[in-house]
């Protein structure tokens, strides 16, 4: 994108969350961010760059001092937006950040929307689009893993993969169209086959960055983990084990949980998200089966299926799992009730889709998320890699898979030998698709959309 800075007015917003708290931050950005905030504070010089200031905060009409503050000024380019910035530390709570903000916009600034700060970090070519997804989605890490990803994306690791798959594009396409504008006599052609390896090389780089957003997109969101059985076989139970709370409502009574209840616990670094379900049964309690329908349609989401079964009643009929190929963990509940003999018998039960388990006692409980992960990343690496970049992002995927398709059309009339200009344009649209990435090629509709979802003040 462009590298010349936004001229609009300067915008501000609480970057902070709202609420009591030791400090708040009140960010500005823009071109007159400088002369608003002088007006506003107390200290006579001019702010440093790059310095913190310690000062007052007044109103300028009345005179009347809001509260002594930081003011930290970031002079272009050498800002988070590629403009002037300044952020103004002040005491936490509901009012005071709200009449600093408030005094700022009325003289010369104006609220941002959501996202704006980070929109114009990209729009100053500051970042590229893909890393400004990535702020969002380190806000909203909740696990070691998933902030991980987002810091390596931050960080421009996809950035720079994009960057070298879109060189080898347009070193290929440069190619193709300075042999169009010469004859076989002029210069020696490029072999088709030599032409039809480059393309499959760039094809296979695409691929793999296609092939990781199956797990990325576990990474990002959770692994749904559905918790699913008969009335009164342990699974509310199993839940409060796993959290180590009491969070579900416990009952010798059938039908108790009538609702569904998600709950998230970490293994490994992976969030796994728990949701309890109401027992599976024939009931003609209204309420009961519209809890049984949310089941159904948890299971037929779910990434993978805990089936709870009290050893006790094995022999009672089992509802259908409808579960379209999910894997399934079955869980030999309350084993705690068996004799000595009767748990070992249980126990040799337990292979890489079966545990005996005991909420009561813990027993099996600190196995269940290995196998969690164990079924849900099988035959793949459960871990991502450092040196490939893992995309978790559909938009992303979607890129990658547009431009996969105009490859593999090239590659295609590659093999039929037709002319290079018609390998040309399936070319150019690939390189169009993998702008849409990055950003390099974009629109306002994608822009906004994107931007939307950013909370104020980022």
């Amino acid at each position: 994108m462009s590298s010349n800075y936004i001229q609009e007015n300067p915008i501000a917003a609480i970057a902070t969350p709202h609420g009591i708290g030791g400090l708040a931050v009140v960010r500005l950005s823009g071109a007159e961010t400088l002369d608003i905030v002088t007006k506003c504070i107390t200290y006579s010089g001019n702010l440093l760059p790059h310095h913190a200031t310690y000062t007052y905060f007044q109103d300028p009409r009345s005179g009347e001092t809001l509260d002594e503050v930081v003011a930290t000024y970031f002079q272009a380019p050498k800002s988070y937006t590629g403009e002037d910035v300044v952020e103004i530390a002040c005491h936490g709570g509901y009012f005071v950040a709200e009449s600093i903000l408030g005094t700022l916009l009325e003289h010369g600034a104006r609220m941002s929307e959501p996202g704006e700060f980070t929109k114009r970090a990209f729009l100053n070519g500051r970042i590229d689009l893909t890393q400004a997804e990535a702020v969002a989605d380190l806000i909203h890490a909740q696990t070691s893993t998933s902030h991980r990803l987002a810091i390596r994306q931050l960080q421009g690791q996809l950035k720079e993969k994009a960057s070298a798959i879109r060189q080898q594009l347009i070193d290929a396409v440069s190619l193709l169209e300075l042999e169009l504008d010469f004859s076989e006599d002029e210069i020696s052609h490029t072999p088709y086959e030599e032409i039809e390896q480059t393309l499959k090389d760039i094809s296979t780089a695409c691929e793999q960055l296609v092939d990781s957003y199956q797990n990325g997109q576990l990474y990002r969101n959770g692994i749904l983990t559905a918790i699913v059985g008969r009335p009164n076989a342990g699974k509310s139970s199993i839940l409060n084990a796993l959290l180590q709370e009491e969070r579900a409502l416990v009952s010798d009574i059938p039908g108790t949980t009538r609702d569904t209840l998600e709950e998230s616990i970490s293994h490994d670094g992976v969030e796994i998200r728990l949701v309890d379900t109401a027992g599976l049964r024939d009931s003609e309690d209204v309420v009961e089966s519209l809890g049984i329908s949310r089941a159904q349609q948890i299971i037929e989401r779910a990434d993978v299926i805990l089936h709870v079964r009290d050893v006790a009643n094995l022999q009672e009929a089992e509802s259908t799992l409808q579960i379209n190929g999910t894997p399934v963990i079955t869980l030999y509940n309350k084993i705690d009730l068996l004799t000595g003999e009767e748990r070992a018998r249980y126990r040799d039960l337990s292979t890489n889709n079966a545990i005996s388990t005991s909420a009561t006692e813990m027993i099996g409980i600190s196995d269940i998320g290995h196998r969690v992960l164990q079924e849900v990343f099988k035959n793949k690496q459960s871990q991502e890699s450092s040196d490939t970049p893992t995309i978790t992002n559909q938009r992303h995927r979607d890129a990658l898979r547009n431009t996969l398709e105009s490859i593999d059309r090239a590659i295609q009339s590659t093999k039929q030998r037709y002319s290079s200009e018609f390998i040309v344009v399936d070319l150019r649209a690939a390189m169009d698709s993998l702008g849409l990435l990055s950003g390099d090629t974009t629109t306002d509709d994608i822009l906004n959309n994107i931007f939307s979802k950013f909370c104020i003040g980022k």
